[in-house]
């Protein structure tokens, strides 16, 4: 997957033309093949930052991206700008949700196992990055689990 920002500082009396633009491309450009994502924000303290986000499932979907005509609509209106804009493209190898939140924030919590009398992790064994300390002995680097 590859994240495309486009980051541009726009002058006031050009803000509504350059929405307007962005806002018109939004269908056509979600339409072309590989467009997982395509939307638009403005800063929040700053209005005259827009930020243009888009994500393409390969580079192959956005290298066609660039070459489309909706791609020179963009880069007509990007000419309107004071300042030249700052253009991010990011490969992103691997993706988690809500999940990566939850194994970060909730301690691990141990139960009794009934049938055999051992100690068992809720969640298979994962050591979550609060729960894992390193422990150095005799100059050997150990890791164990620290359980409350």
């Amino acid at each position: 997957m590859v994240d495309v920002t486009i980051k541009m500082s726009v002058p006031s009396d050009k803000r509504m033309e350059v929405l307007q633009t962005i806002k018109s491309l939004f269908d056509p450009i979600r339409n072309e093949q590989g467009c997982l994502s395509c939307y638009c924000c403005v800063d929040a303290e700053a209005e005259n930052i827009i930020f243009f986000k888009q994500e393409w499932k390969t580079n192959e979907d956005l290298a066609a991206h660039l070459k489309s005509d909706h791609f020179s609509i963009l880069l007509g209106a990007m000419k309107l700008l004071c300042i030249e804009p700052e253009v991010r493209f990011n490969t992103i190898a691997s993706t988690a949700g809500e999940e990566a939140i939850t194994a970060v924030r909730t301690p691990m919590k141990t139960r009794l196992d009934d049938r055999k009398g051992k100690r068992h992790n809720d969640r298979d064994s994962l050591l979550t990055l609060g729960d894992q300390q390193e422990v150095h002995e005799s100059g050997r680097k150990h890791k164990k689990a620290h359980i409350p």
